[in-house]
């Protein structure tokens, strides 16, 4: 009886300690302690753990000599598939091959297809064979999760088939599924950061952290967050993360890919190549090499060099969808639109579920219905309705843009330049990014095309024409760097346009950009670039515009175009800078002394410091008493102004008086300008009204609702001219408001300029906004009269219709007759 006791028990404890062993291997792989976990790979482990080890660290031979041991017992096609990678990784594209035939062959006639991850494998094979996807998810993916509720490959498998489609809504569902199922593992993590990375930049931060908390040397993270430091210029980043990477498995080819990225980035040309053929020496049929190359210069917004990669890619995998979609936006982008649509058609037809496909398809749509509008080097792109309205305008910003902007920088685009206008947001974002997106962008500049949102599509109203002239200004700029420009300098350069535009154009100094300079937050020059993808998006914009400010007011304006020449000759930005301008830690040092004197010249007396704690804000009295001790508190007066009754109207009136003398340059919302233009029209002073609106207009060039009562006040005393001017800025505000046509109208039929007349009342007529077009039909029809006497006649005849006792109408349809 002794020896059945011991052989049982021996069995238990080879149990035990092989359970044990399969813990530790994969808690160690889990939180990447790679070393410790590697010491384990002989133990009785799971052996898809044991394989994920090794390719992580790059051991393939390690791997083969498993996989060829295992494979060889049985037909167990999870096992065969790990052999597929492991042999292309060797350098044995042959014997993979035939692997994958044999996998293929398994999963087709449905042999040895027992195990919940044999479904999950089954429907990778079907999926490649042009199985819908819809069917795999439920017959297959789904099946598997039924079977094992914890089987993270068909949670994967089921988001990278989301991700392919681009549907990460569908994505995330899985993938928080997964994340019940399975808490704190890095991979379902990793998937569930990329399925909210252009949605919720918040949560996709926070989850990448969380991943970062659990293993620091999560391979696939480390390569994700590489890749994205690498295009957004986050060098230090960059080079904290290579290292470790290195460390792990410095043959892996993704990783060679973006070191090849890393290095055109440094204008290493010669080295990328080097990292390239690296990248393909062993694994030769990678498609995702080249893809990420095409991706990194897509970018960079060097699309043409990024089709040549796009190009290799496809010729390794022909039908992989991300590929093709590169190259269908990379067509949107150069402006080759009728390729761009016939290629996403031709993948919407064979993969219907593609949802980029699907929004390319429909944009299609859109596009076809724009007016196309061609005009000197433009061809311009609006709604039919807009374009009835205010396409003369854009003709004439643009016309004065290439005048001005090709001459003073010394640049002539190569071909027409593409302007396209959206009056939806979401077909801007589709145009620019192949799916809708919130933000807050109004203009975007490719090269040679633009991309607006016209007045319609913008949740905040914003003067069109300063868009339209801070974009033309990067063709110029982009053109002329020959697209090497920084992001820094092409911007700061569109921004100090527009401050040289007219004088209400432009960024103002608000008190948070004051504060920022005043707390030493200036981004080094080498740094401005990573200050677009972050939080401080707009100051980047700011700071950059004043370093241009800054070299023009310092330097002389030839030193930005001979940088700009510079920039399209040399390797990296930073080259090109230190040339011009000797040391860069120096250009900091005195910009920094620079832009102090001017936000203390800008500001003034005015104390822009936050109300203390300690004052309570709804207390009149402690308000006040603060006020004694800092009298130029801008929120203190601002508090003081707003606790005041209604009735105590001119105490308010000298409040505001003063914010203005001391912050004379802030115009946003919540300013005094309109505070105190306010006040003066319930007291009826027209002439103190009129005067705080002009001041308020010579600063800020957004306001519609001012700008209409400008006009009207203006209206009323006959000032015609004076109206003609506010009706101009408020068609550059408002470009479909009805009130700014009648208006030139008007003044241009006083002036005896009938054919200006006649297209601004036509203009005025297409306006959705018009209530009463009585007027406007009867001034047309007099201005028609002799000219085109039917056209006359319909005029008048809906002037009748709206005012049937309208005397003048009827006589002169008399005199028509």
């Amino acid at each position: 009886m002794k020896k059945p006791f011991s052989i049982i028990f021996f069995f238990i404890c080879a149990l035990t300690l092989s359970i044990s062993a399969e813990d530790k291997l994969t808690q160690h792989f889990r939180e990447g302690n790679y070393e410790e976990a590697v010491k384990l790979v002989d133990s009785w482990a799971n052996i898809h753990t044991k394989f994920a080890l090794l390719k992580t660290l790059g051991q393939y031979e390690k791997a083969y000599e498993i996989w060829d041991r295992t494979s060889s017992k049985n037909y167990d096609i999870a096992v065969l598939q790990e052999g597929i990678e492991i042999l292309q990784m060797l350098g044995k594209p042959e014997d993979a091959q035939k692997v994958l035939k044999k996998v293929k062959f398994l999963v087709e006639n449905q042999y040895n297809i027992y195990k919940p991850i044999h479904f999950v494998i089954c429907g990778k094979v079907l999926l490649e064979n042009g199985a819908e996807p819809t069917d795999i998810i439920k017959n297959y993916y789904e099946k598997a999760l039924k079977a094992d509720p914890l089987l993270k490959d068909a949670y994967l498998a089921a988001a990278d088939l989301c991700f392919a489609k681009d549907d990460f809504a569908a994505a995330s569902k899985f993938l928080n599924r997964a994340n019940k199922k399975i808490p704190n593992d890095p991979d379902i993590l990793l998937y569930l950061a990329k399925a909210f990375k252009d949605s919720d930049g918040k949560t996709y931060n926070e989850v990448l952290k969380q991943v970062d908390a659990i293993n620091k040397n999560h391979a696939p993270t480390l390569k994700h967050t590489l890749f994205e430091a690498i295009l957004k210029s986050r060098t230090d980043n960059a080079k904290e993360i290579i290292p470790k990477l290195k460390k792990l498995n410095e043959k892996d080819p993704e990783f060679l890919a973006m070191m090849a990225c890393h290095s055109l980035e440094n204008g290493e040309t010669q080295l990328a190549k080097e990292y390239r053929s690296k990248a393909l020496k062993t694994f030769r049929d990678n498609y995702k090499v080249d893809l990420l190359l095409a991706q990194y210069l897509s970018f960079k917004g060097f699309f043409e060099e990024s089709n040549k990669y796009v190009r290799n890619s496809l010729r390794i995998n022909p039908d992989n969808q991300e590929t093709l979609i590169e190259l269908a936006m990379n067509f949107l982008r150069l402006g080759q639109t009728d390729k761009a649509f016939e290629l996403a058609q031709k993948i919407y037809e064979k993969d219907p579920y593609n949802i980029t496909a699907f929004n390319l398809v429909q944009l299609q749509d859109v596009f076809d219905k724009l007016s196309v509008i061609e005009h000197e080097n433009f061809i311009i792109r609006m709604s039919k309705y807009e374009a009835s309205i205010y396409a003369e305008e854009v003709k004439e910003l643009l016309s004065k843009a290439r005048v001005d902007l090709n001459g003073k920088y010394g640049f002539e685009p190569k071909g027409k330049v593409f302007i396209d206008f959206f009056e939806d947001a979401d077909d801007f974002a589709i145009r620019n990014f192949a799916y809708p997106l919130e933000f807050g962008a109004l203009g975007i500049c490719f090269g040679n095309v633009v991309t607006m949102k016209s007045f319609s599509a913008q949740s905040t109203v914003r003067n069109w024409k300063e868009t339209l002239w801070h974009e033309y200004a990067h063709v110029v700029t982009l053109g002329l760097s020959n697209k090497k420009v920084p992001r820094w300098f092409t911007e700061g350069i569109s921004v100090y346009e527009e401050w040289q535009g007219p004088h209400e154009w432009g960024m103002e100094f608000s008190p948070e950009f004051y504060g920022k300079i005043k707390a030493g937050k200036l981004y080094p020059v080498a740094k401005l670039n990573e200050a677009f993808h972050g939080q401080d998006v707009m100051f980047a914009y700011f700071q950059s515009g004043l370093l241009v400010k800054y070299i023009v007011e310092t330097h002389g304006f030839e030193k930005i175009k001979s940088t700009l020449k510079r920039l399209s000759k040399s390797k990296t930005p930073n080259e090109a800078f230190k040339i011009e301008f000797g040391s860069l830690e120096k250009l900091d040092i005195d910009f920094k002394s620079f832009v102090q004197k001017l936000a203390d010249k800008t500001i003034n007396k005015a104390d822009l410091s936050p109300l203390p704690k300690d004052v309570d804000p709804r207390d009149y009295s402690q308000v006040e008493k603060f006020l004694h001790a800092y009298q130029n508190n801008i929120q203190a007066l601002q508090i003081k102004a707003s606790l005041l009754e209604e009735v105590a109207v001119d105490d308010k009136i000298e409040i505001y008086k003063k914010i203005i003398l001391l912050y004379p340059s802030y115009t946003e919302e919540g300013n005094a300008y309109q505070k105190l233009a306010h006040l003066y029209e319930s007291k009826e002073d027209t002439e103190n009204e009129l005067k705080t609106l002009e001041a308020f207009h010579t600063l800020n060039a957004h306001n519609p609702q001012s700008l209409k009562r400008l006009i009207e006040l203006y209206d009323e005393k006959e000032n015609f001219q004076a109206a003609k001017a506010y009706s101009k800025r408020l068609i550059a505000v408002n470009p479909i408001t009805s009130v700014a046509w009648t208006t030139l109208g008007k003044v241009a039929e006083m002036n005896k300029k009938p054919e200006e007349a006649i297209n601004y009342y036509r203009a005025a007529l297409n306006c959705k906004d018009l209530m009463s077009s009585t007027d406007t039909h009867f001034s047309l029809a007099k201005l028609l009269k002799n000219k085109d006497s039917i056209t006359a006649k319909r005029h008048l005849l809906k002037c009748l219709e709206q005012a049937p006792r309208f005397r003048e109408a009827y006589k002169l349809l008399e005199e028509i007759k």
